[in-house]
């Protein structure tokens, strides 16, 4: 965004938070912003109220108050992808003419943090094999329909075209996506059991999410059954309902077996992996009025790292 806007807050908008106003009023620009490019802008002084630098990012807007937003300056982020030339053809699952599925391997982002990052993500390469792809979706994460965490592996959507964009979108909106993730939990949880706890962002560490009252965060559900019981350890299967950040981490740390390896939630057992243990292993879905299903096999050192356990009596 390189250009400077002024707006007046109308009677419609009383009691409105500063970012959620901005939103909307950018929202007829070719590409908008998104709610957390706007947060980031506040953030960095480029907002004014009444000529005062906005300092609060749920700061509610006053009626008749006149918001300035300065322009961003342009960023290049210096990257090189020279480690990532054959990416989509060892990635690659399905390619359709509007999107495409691969399996994301893990440690790598799903698009950039800031500006400022320096990490190859997964959007940088995909707009540097799809060139066309980079004005679909949000200008800081072009392409980009869902997210893995970065150390989370397994099927991921990226859309080639705005239609395909907005139609997975609208899926995943609509929770119209079944999603499957393979884990390794600590300690020996149920055979099966449903999660509710809404999550929020940690109010301590921004980082991390947490559960919390119904009130005060977004609800949150995910199922999950019991794949095989280990003598410090369970696999699991984990059904997401809804797609809040984190969410199975977050939810299985809360239910008291926090995922191997996910120090940031709780996990304290040692994990050979270096890493949190989380596949997306399943996907399905109706576009166009035509049913697809993908599943993604579990990584070599997940696999191999389950050879090392021991299952329980009943479970070999």
């Amino acid at each position: 965004m390189t250009d400077k806007f002024l707006f007046y807050v109308p009677e419609e908008s009383r009691g409105m938070r500063l970012d959620r106003f901005l939103v909307l009023q950018l929202a007829t620009l070719p590409i908008p912003p998104s709610r957390t490019t706007v947060q980031k802008m506040i953030e960095a002084d480029l907002v004014t109220i009444n000529g005062i630098k906005a300092k609060k990012l749920g700061e509610v807007v006053v009626v008749g108050s006149c918001i300035e937003v300065a322009p961003q300056k342009e960023s290049i982020r210096a990257i090189s992808l020279e480690e990532h030339t054959d990416f989509f053809s060892q990635t690659r699952v399905f390619e359709h003419e509007h999107f495409l599925i691969i399996n994301k391997p893990a440690g790598i982002l799903t698009h950039p943090v800031n500006q400022n990052n320096p990490q190859v993500a997964l959007s940088d390469i995909f707009i540097h094999d799809y060139p066309s792809a980079a004005s679909v979706g949000e200008r800081e994460r072009p392409g980009i329909v869902h997210r893995l965490d970065k150390y989370t592996s397994g099927l991921i959507v990226l859309a080639k075209t705005t239609y395909g964009y907005e139609a997975f979108k609208t899926l995943f909106a609509n929770r119209a996506i079944q999603k499957t993730y393979t884990t390794l939990v600590e300690g020996n949880p149920p055979a099966k059991g449903c999660i509710v706890n809404a999550i929020m962002r940690d109010p301590i560490d921004p980082c991390r999410m947490t559960c919390c009252a119904a009130s005060s965060g977004k609800p949150a559900r995910t199922n999950f059954e019991v794949v095989t019981a280990f003598q410090d350890c369970t696999l699991v299967k984990a059904f997401p309902l809804t797609g809040r950040t984190h969410q199975i981490r977050v939810h299985f740390s809360c239910f008291g077996y926090p995922v191997m390896g996910d120090t940031l939630y709780g996990a304290k057992k040692p994990c050979a992996l270096k890493r949190y243990v989380l596949h997306a292993s399943e996907l399905l879905f109706e576009f166009d009025g035509v049913p697809y299903q993908f599943t993604a096999d579990l990584p070599q050192d997940f696999k191999a790292f389950l050879e090392t356990l021991m299952p329980l009596k009943g479970d070999i």
